[in-house]
C-alpha cells in the first residue's frame, strides 16, 4: 500500500495540472493474455486494463508514493541475475528499462526518488540495493549476513510513514525453509545495525506483505506447518509494528499469500487458489468477508492496492471577501478532462444561508457565456439545485458559472459556500474544493478603541498593541491600519497623532509619500563595560536619520545578567522630539514602540536603552538587537553588543568562590552560543556535548586551568565538523570533583 505524500501531490498537481484526481486501484501481474503482465483495475474488478505485454514474464508491480508510475521486473522465470527492473507510467503505459541483471524488485523508497531491487551475491544469498530512477547510484542497502548472524537472502521490504523505520524478511540459513521478519531503523537512507529487532521468531516460513501507515499494524504470509514452506499451508497473519498481537485472518486448505492492505488500512487483499487458479480476493481485518475480485480463468500474483492519478474533473469555489450590504460574485471553476466534450452539467450549493442571499447566476465572460447554453434554479431548505444544458459543447478550464449573492451576514465572519454535487454529462464529480466568504469590516480609520472619535488615546492603544500589552478585534484591527499597509504598528500610532493635531488632513494614508519615509542607518557599538550592581546606557545611533516619526525594536539579553532598568529603560536623545514609547519585557526579549507626531531628523545619538548589571566581573554577555525599525519601511540589520563587566573597586570578585556551569546563551540558538563557567580552584576541565542518545557530540574542552571564569564557544558542529541536526543537546562539566549539565536546543 502506498499513500500519496502531501508534499509530493502538490507538486505533482503544480506539473501536471488540475485535472488530475487521487482514486483507488490495484495493480497486480496476470496470465490472461498468456505470459505474466502487469494490469491495473479499480478495487471492485471492474475496468481491468492491460499496462504491458510483453512476451517474457512481469511480475511484483508496485504503485509509486506519487501515484504515477508503477515499478515492476520483468523475467524469463530463470533464478539468476538476469531479471530487469521496469517502471511504466500508469497514463501513457509505456514502460522503460531502469536497470537489467538484477534477481527481483523489492519496493519504493519513501519519497519515490529511488527503487530498492534485490541482487544475488552469490549461492543463498541475495541483497537489498537502492537505485534512482534512471539507473545511476545503485547503493547497497540491506545485507542480511551482516545485520543478524545466518541470515542469507532478502525478501520483501515495506517502509514506515515517516520513512526513519524498515522491515523485511530474511532466510535463515541456506535453503532453509525458515524465514522470519525483522525491523530496523534508518540514518541518513543507511540501516543503523544497532537497531536492528527480530519480529517473527517460529522457525517457520513469515513473508513480508505490508505495512499500513494508517492502522500500524503488519500483515504478512505464515506457513502453518509441514517443513516450514509447505506453499499449500500459507495462511494471511496480521502483527503489531514491534511483532506483537500476532493474529491468523484466513483459515482454509488453500494457499493464501501476497496480501497488502488498502489505503486506508481498513481491508487486506490477497492471492488465495480458486479452483484450479490464483485470484485476489480482500477481506476485512478480522478475516471476514471474503470476497473474490476478479472472475476471468486465469492466475494473478502480486497485487498493490495503492492511489494512483488520474484525469478527472475538478471543481472549486475560491474563497472571496465582502462588505456587508454589498454584492459578492463568486466563481465556479472548473477543470474538464481533455479531449472530452460536456453539454450538461448539474450542481448543488449549501451552507451560504447565514450569511449570504442568493440573487442569481451570472455566465457574462465565463466558459458557457455567449454560448448555446441554458439553465434552470431551485433554491429550497438550504440548498440551491442548478441544471445548465447546452447545444455548444464545451471543454478546458476556466469559470463554468458565477453565483451572485448579496452580502447580509455578521461582519468579521466566514460563511461556507460548499458545492455538494456536481455531475458533468454524467459523469459524477468527486473532485470538489470548497470556499467561504469572509464578510469585512468597514473600517472607521483611528477610532481604535470605537468610541466615534480618533483622540491621541487611540494612538496609544495602537503601540500597547505593537507590544503585546492589547489585542485587536476584528473590527478595531480595520479601524487602526490608519497608514493602509495591512500591518499594525508604530507608525499608525503617529498617523493617528499627526491626524489628532490637523498635520494629515484625512485618514487612512497611502504609504510611499516620500515625507512619510524614514532614512538613515543605524549603529551601536560592539563592545560596552558595565560594573556589577550599577547601571549602562547603551547608546543606539541613527546616522543621516531624516522624517523618523516612528520607531520599533525587539532585542534579546540574558535576564541573568541585564536587567532593563524599570525607572528609565528608553531615554531618547535631544535631537528627537515628541517621542512616546512603550515596552514590555517576555522572557529574555524586550519589545519596544514608539512614535512622534513631528518628524524627526537625528544625525547621533537617537535613544540610550538603560540596564542593571547582575554579572560577576570579569563576564561578558549580549544584548541582541534583532530588530530596529523606522515608519514601517526602514529596517536595520540585525546586530551584537557585548557587555564585558569590568573591576570595579571589589577586585576579589575576579576569582569565583564555587565552581559553576551557566546556562548557554543564546538559547536557543543558531550557529553559535556561548557556555561560561567558573573554577575557584586550577583544574582539570572537561565539556562535552552529547545528543539525546547519550551519543558523544564533541568535546568543547580538556584541559588543565587556572582559576577563573571562561567562555566557550559551540558553533553547532560535531567533532568530525559535520553540521548537528535540530534537537535538543545537553553540555557536560566535570572539574576537579564537580560535575553539572546544561539543556541546549539548537534550531535551524
Amino acid at each position: 500500500m502506498r499513500i500519496l505524500n502531501a508534499f509530493t501531490l502538490l507538486l505533482v498537481l503544480s506539473v501536471i495540472g488540475l485535472s488530475q484526481g487521487l482514486v483507488e486501484k490495484i495493480v497486480y501481474s496476470s496470465d490472461q493474455s498468456g505470459s505474466y503482465d502487469i494490469w491495473i483495475m479499480n478495487p471492485d474488478g471492474s475496468e481491468q486494463v492491460q499496462l504491458t505485454s510483453d512476451s517474457q514474464n512481469d511480475y511484483g508491480p508496485k504503485i509509486s508514493p506519487d501515484g504515477t508510475k508503477i515499478a515492476f521486473f520483468r523475467t524469463d522465470n530463470s533464478n539468476n541475475n538476469d531479471k530487469e527492473l521496469r517502471i511504466v507510467d500508469i497514463d501513457e503505459q509505456n514502460d522503460i528499462l531502469v536497470i537489467a541483471g538484477i534477481y527481483s524488485f523489492a519496493a519504493w523508497w519513501p519519497d519515490g526518488t529511488k527503487l530498492i531491487y534485490k541482487l544475488a551475491a552469490g549461492t543463498c544469498d541475495t541483497d537489498a540495493y537502492t537505485i534512482n530512477l534512471d539507473g545511476t547510484g545503485s547503493t547497497l542497502f540491506i545485507a542480511p549476513d551482516q545485520l543478524v548472524t545466518g541470515d542469507n537472502d532478502v525478501y520483501g521490504i515495506e517502509f514506515s510513514e515517516n520513512g526513519n523505520e524498515v522491515i523485511w524478511a530474511s532466510q535463515v540459513g541456506c535453503w532453509s525453509p525458515t524465514l522470519e521478519i525483522f525491523k530496523a531503523n534508518i540514518v541518513n537512507s543507511v540501516i543503523d545495525a544497532s537497531s536492528v529487532v527480530q519480529l517473527t521468531n517460529d522457525s517457520m516460513y513469515d513473508a513480508i506483505g505490508d505495512w499500513s501507515v494508517e492502522n500500524g499494524k503488519i500483515v504478512y504470509w505464515h506457513c502453518q506447518g509441514g517443513n516450514g514452506y509447505d506453499y499449500n499451508l500459507f495462511e494471511i497473519y496480521t502483527m503489531d509494528a514491534n511483532g506483537e498481537n500476532k493474529a491468523r485472518l484466513s483459515e482454509n486448505s488453500v494457499r493464501d499469500i501476497d496480501s497488502r492492505f488498502s489505503p486506508d488500512g481498513e481491508k487486506i487483499i490477497f492471492v488465495t487458489m480458486d479452483g484450479d487458479y490464483a485470484k485476489i480476493a480482500s477481506m476485512n481485518l478480522d478475516g471476514s468477508s471474503v470476497e473474490i475480485t476478479t472472475t476471468a480463468n486465469c492466475n494473478e500474483r502480486h497485487p498493490d492496492w495503492g492511489l494512483v492519478l488520474e484525469e478527472a474533473i475538478t471543481v472549486e469555489i475560491p474563497d472571496n471577501s465582502a462588505h456587508i450590504g454589498s454584492s459578492v460574485f463568486i466563481p465556479v471553476q472548473v477543470s474538464l478532462i481533455p479531449d472530452s466534450l460536456y453539454r450538461a452539467a448539474e450542481l448543488n450549493f449549501s451552507g451560504y444561508t447565514e450569511g449570504l442571499e442568493f440573487i442569481g447566476i451570472d455566465t457574462v465572460g465565463t466558459m458557457i457565456g455567449g454560448l448555446d447554453w441554458t439553465w434552470a434554479e431551485n433554491e429550497a431548505d438550504g440548498v440551491l439545485q442548478t441544471a445548465f444544458a447546452g447545444t455548444d459543447e464545451i471543454t478546458g478550464e476556466g469559470v463554468f458559472c458565477y453565483l451572485e449573492f448579496l452580502v447580509i451576514g455578521d461582519i468579521c465572519t466566514t460563511v461556507p459556500v460548499n458545492c455538494d454535487y456536481a455531475l458533468f454529462n454524467d459523469v459524477e464529480v468527486t473532485e470538489i474544493t470548497n470556499g467561504s466568504v469572509y464578510i469585512e469590516p468597514i473600517p472607521v480609520y483611528g477610532d481604535v478603541d470605537e468610541n466615534s472619535l480618533v483622540q491621541a488615546l487611540d494612538a496609544s492603544d495602537v503601540l500597547l498593541y505593537s507590544i503585546g500589552e492589547l489585542e485587536f478585534g476584528c473590527q478595531t484591527l480595520a479601524n487602526a491600519d490608519v497608514y493602509f499597509d495591512s500591518i499594525i504598528d508604530p507608525m499608525d500610532a503617529s498617523i493617528i497623532l499627526q491626524f489628532v493635531v490637523d498635520s494629515i488632513d484625512s485618514l487612512p494614508v497611502i504609504p510611499g509619500e516620500p515625507a512619510l519615509l524614514a532614512s538613515g542607518s543605524l549603529d551601536v557599538d560592539d563592545v560596552v563595560e558595565a560594573e556589577v550592581d550599577a547601571s549602562i546606557s547603551i547608546p543606539v545611533r541613527l546616522l543621516d536619520g531624516e522624517n523618523i516619526y516612528s520607531q520599533d525594536a525587539v532585542l534579546t539579553f540574558d535576564p541573568e545578567i541585564l536587567t532593563p532598568s524599570t525607572d528609565n529603560f528608553i531615554t531618547y536623545s535631544d535631537q528627537t522630539d515628541g517621542f512616546v514609547s512603550k515596552y514590555k519585557v517576555v522572557g529574555n526579549r524586550v519589545f519596544i514602540a514608539a512614535a512622534s507626531g513631528t518628524p524627526n531628523s537625528v544625525d547621533g545619538l537617537f535613544v540610550s536603552l538603560n540596564f542593571i548589571v547582575n554579572g560577576e566581573n570579569g563576564v561578558s554577555t549580549e544584548l541582541q538587537v534583532d530588530t530596529f525599525g523606522f515608519n514601517s519601511n526602514l529596517e536595520s540589520d540585525p546586530a551584537i553588543i557585548r557587555v564585558d563587566i569590568v573591576v570595579g573597586t571589589d577586585s576579589d570578585k575576579l576569582i569565583p568562590t564555587q565552581y559553576t556551569l551557566k546556562q548557554n546563551y543564546p538559547n536557543p540558538f543558531n550557529p553559535t552560543t556561548t557556555i561560561r563557567y567558573s573554577l575557584p580552584e586550577v583544574s582539570d576541565v572537561s565539556i562535552i556535548i552529547y545528543d539525546v542518545t547519550g551519543r558523544e557530540v564533541t568535546n568543547l574542552v580538556h584541559s588543565n586551568q587556572s582559576a577563573g571564569w571562561y567562555d566557550v564557544s559551540w558553533n553547532g558542529l560535531s567533532t568530525t565538523g559535520n553540521p548537528v541536526s535540530t534537537g535538543l543537546y545537553f553540555a557536560r562539566i566535570q572539574a576537579g570533583g564537580f560535575s553539572d549539565v546544561i539543556k541546549m536546543a539548537f534550531i535551524k
